[in-house]
């Protein structure tokens, strides 16, 4: 894949039990995250993976105004008995 340019924001360690790292990352549009982490690994001359991953915003879409999957159904169904 060619290399693009990207910007990292802000980098910010939420916790570290070793091995493993949690950070938050504020980055531009197009940043790959496991190529981060990957670039990380390969910086420290050691391995370096993805366990996990939550992308909490992109552009207008913020996580904590989303709504879980199990409240839609809920709401369908009330909305299913409400017209019976």
């Amino acid at each position: 894949m060619k290399a693009s340019r990207i910007n990292i924001m802000e980098l910010e360690l939420i916790s570290y039990q070793a091995p493993v790292l949690m950070l938050r990352v504020l980055c531009s549009k197009g940043t790959y995250i496991r190529s981060l982490a990957r670039d990380f690994g390969l910086a420290l001359e050691s391995g370096a993976h993805l366990s996990g991953l939550t992308k909490i915003s992109s552009g207008n879409f913020l996580i904590k105004n989303s709504v879980k999957i199990e409240e839609i159904e809920m709401i369908l169904k009330q909305n299913q008995e409400l017209s019976v």
